[in-house]
């Protein structure tokens, strides 16, 4: 084992490390940290995953061993893949996944069929990139059997073995080669390795919607997500889960508007029915993609066809009307609510907004004034009922609106 401690001191004084690693070293336990909180701190990076505290974990004792002295030295553990050989180890506001050494006797591209060992060398072997498979143990020793070591320090992102197999093995990891081509700009992958996944994209088609999504979601957030574009599209894996090309315009190099690094950070942070209506080249097809290929909860459907309509039609119309860039957006601020910032970041890629990022922060945090009347007001005003009510609110909103907020409530009910 190799020793890193300059690069590493940081991760071992993790609050769940120290925890979990006194504890090893109490019980006589190999307990070792492996995967992306390793691969983050040797090369100096920092994802939202380690700042959160989830941290993963394997061991060379059966788990259910683990869990008896991990419980009697008053851990809180929940079994919550127990069949798999892991269990989730709670430490006041943080958690770790603890997994017992595996390797995989078959598998189909979705499951695995495993057999438990207490060979490092041999879990490490049935893992997805050299990087991720970087093991840290209690005295701060490093496990390195694949050169992942080697590849973070040339930013080789590098499957373990033969990358067919990797694939096959499990069809998701071609999207998460892509998440973290999109997490980490450095990272850089072989002409050859992307050909070998592009020729597993169709395969895509057998995951659940509820993985596709996730590891979109995250594709989708990544600080080189432009780049992720690019390998979406020429890989194939647009058309294999959004229905249709990613559009055009988020291609064009250098002339997209994700290479300005403003409305790319905007874009990494937007939500995803957001993020699927700008990146579209047929919202149609979208609509039918989501219900086949991406799981979305209902206020995020409802969001995504709200989008859509919102897009559809004239551009040049919808934004002048809309005048985010002028004098009066407030108005349109207050009429779009959550919708504001998608349709200010639009117009800007459309080239009828000049993007000016004070306006986009404006937007974004516009605080909503309100409206001095209400359904009750109405009601004793005009003595209605029922749909009248809403009718003359609405009305009377939209008047309060265009004064530019300034009209009183016994202006508005005169």
């Amino acid at each position: 084992m190799a020793k890193d401690s300059a690069t590493i001191s940081g991760l071992m004084r993790h609050p769940l490390a120290v925890s979990l690693f006194d504890f090893a070293r109490a019980q006589s336990l190999d307990i070792r940290l492996v995967g992306g909180a390793v691969r983050d701190a040797l090369a100096g990076w920092q994802t939202p995953s380690v700042k959160k505290g989830d941290l993963d974990f394997a061991v060379n004792i059966p788990i259910e061993r683990f869990i008896q002295l991990a419980e009697t030295a008053k851990f809180k553990v929940f079994p919550t893949g127990l069949s798999h050989g892991t269990v989730t180890l709670v430490i006041g506001d943080h958690k770790a996944e603890i997994t017992q050494l595996r390797y995989d006797v078959d598998t189909d591209g979705r499951h695995a069929d495993t057999r438990f060992t207490d060979d490092w060398q041999r879990d490490a072997q049935r893992r997805d990139f050299t990087i991720n498979a970087i093991y840290l143990n209690s005295e701060g020793e490093l496990f390195d059997p694949c050169g992942g070591i080697a590849d973070l320090s040339a930013r080789q992102l590098r499957f373990i073995g033969d990358a067919t197999q990797r694939l096959e093995e499990d069809y998701l990891r071609l999207l998460r080669g892509i998440r973290l081509l999109s997490e980490y700009p450095e990272l850089q992958i072989s002409a050859a390795a992307l050909e070998v996944m592009k020729s597993q994209t169709q395969k895509l088609v057998h995951l659940s919607a509820e993985r596709k999504t996730a590891e979109l979601s995250r594709i989708f957030a990544g600080a080189a997500v432009s780049r992720a574009l690019h390998l979406m599209n020429r890989l194939g894996v647009d058309r294999a889960i959004l229905g249709a090309p990613i559009a055009a315009k988020f291609l064009a190099n250098d002339k997209s508007p994700l290479a300005d690094s403003q409305l790319a950070g905007w874009f990494s942070t937007a939500e995803l029915a957001d993020q699927l209506v700008l990146v579209a080249s047929d919202r149609k097809v979208l609509v039918q993609a989501i219900g086949s290929h991406l799981r979305l909860s209902r206020s995020q459907k409802k969001a995504l066809l709200s989008n859509i309509r919102l897009l559809s039609g004239k551009e040049d119309v919808l934004f002048a009307r809309l005048a985010l860039d002028g004098d009066d957006w407030q108005k349109s601020c207050f009429r779009l609510e959550k919708q504001a910032a998608l349709a200010y970041w639009q117009g800007c890629v459309s080239g009828i907004y000049r993007w000016q990022e004070s306006r986009m922060r404006q937007i974004v945090f516009f605080a909503r004034p309100t409206c001095p009347i209400s359904g009750q007001d109405v009601i004793v005003r005009y003595n209605v009922s029922g749909r009248e009510v809403g009718d003359i609110l609405d009305r009377l909103t939209q008047r309060w609106i265009d004064s530019g907020f300034s009209l009183t409530k016994a202006e508005l009910l005169s």
